[in-house]
């Protein structure tokens, strides 16, 4: 019985871990790239505007 569940939890953890591609990979890499870009060019107006609506800003 030891055994068996030692098996099924490799098997679970094996699965788990696959490197599967998330569907909207490219279009969050290119949101990101466009992110930093607005960052270094010190557009914040441009930069808030690619983030979600319900974001509260603190100023730190």
């Amino acid at each position: 019985m030891i055994k068996t569940i030692k098996l099924l939890v490799i098997c679970v953890l094996a699965a788990s871990c696959s490197s599967g591609n998330h569907p909207e990979y490219e279009a969050n890499t290119a949101t990101a790239k466009k992110y930093f870009e607005l960052h270094q060019a010190e557009k914040p107006e441009a930069m808030f505007e690619l983030l979600h609506s319900e974001m509260e800003w603190h100023m730190p």
